[in-house]
Parts: C-alpha cells; sequence; structure tokens
C-alpha cells in the first residue's frame, strides 16, 4: 500500500489484495438533501460494481475510459478481477466513490453505457453488496 494509505492501516496490506488508488480529493461531492430518484443507489452508497465489462479491458484501459467521462478525482479504488488463467477480467469491476453523491452521477452516466473498444456490450451498475473503502479492502484480502 502506498504512503497516501499509511494512515488508514498500521501494516501495509499484503502483496495480493487490490491496492487502492492514491485519490483523496472530495472537491466534486455535493451532499444534496431531498428524495433520491427511483433506480439510484441510495445517499449512502459509495462502492458500485459495474458489470458487462468487455473481457479484454485491462485495469488501465477501464480506468483511461472511466476518467476520460469526468470522474479522474471521484474514486479512491478500483478493482478488475482477472481470470489469470485466460488473461481475460471476469466481466465487472468494483468502484469505491468518495461521496455518494459522485456513485449516483456514475450510476447516470455509466447505466446502458456503451464501453469503447472490443465490444458494443451496455454496462450495468448497481450498489455493491460490500460498502466503503475499508471495508472493501478487507473483504478483498481474504
Amino acid at each position: 500500500i502506498g504512503d497516501s494509505m499509511a494512515w488508514m492501516h498500521a501494516s501495509p496490506l499484503p502483496s495480493h489484495c487490490p491496492q487502492p488508488y492514491p485519490r483523496f480529493k472530495a472537491s466534486h461531492c455535493n451532499l444534496t438533501t431531498g428524495n433520491v430518484p427511483a433506480g439510484l443507489p441510495s445517499r449512502t452508497n459509495t462502492t458500485a460494481m459495474l458489470r458487462n465489462i468487455p473481457g479484454r479491458y485491462k485495469q488501465e484501459v477501464l480506468v483511461a475510459e472511466i476518467e476520460s467521462m469526468g470522474f479522474s478525482d471521484s474514486y479512491d479504488w478500483l478493482y478488475l478481477p482477472m481470470d489469470v488463467r485466460n488473461r481475460l477480467n471476469v466481466g465487472y469491476a468494483f468502484i469505491n466513490f468518495l461521496c455518494p453523491s459522485e456513485m449516483m452521477r456514475f450510476t447516470k452516466t455509466f447505466t446502458n453505457y456503451r464501453f469503447q473498444l472490443y465490444s458494443r456490450k451496455e454496462a450495468l451498475v448497481s450498489p455493491a453488496h460490500v460498502q466503503g473503502l475499508l471495508e472493501n479492502l478487507i473483504n478483498f484480502c481474504h
């Protein structure tokens, strides 16, 4: 784990754990009040599951595409599981956003989004079962 995460953990994460991206800018956060529109994640969700990712996408390609859509300073962790035998991703990723409003914006942007490379698949976005940066780091280290 990088120096930027040292404040969260007394000891570094094992190398087999998905490592967080060292981003901690919350400049895009807009904590609004009122009802959440139907079909969007709740006001407390920060971790999204992005599905239907083309199998040939590598993490760097997915990150570049997400960031090209205006999310470069919006998240602190992204994990794209890979099938090491086939050297393809498994079709989904987890992304933890710095605040719920950024996850809501991501959900609106990437629901039914067509990936730019290798396929014309439409993305699906839903709240992940595990929420939060620390909770995901712990979950994916086991």
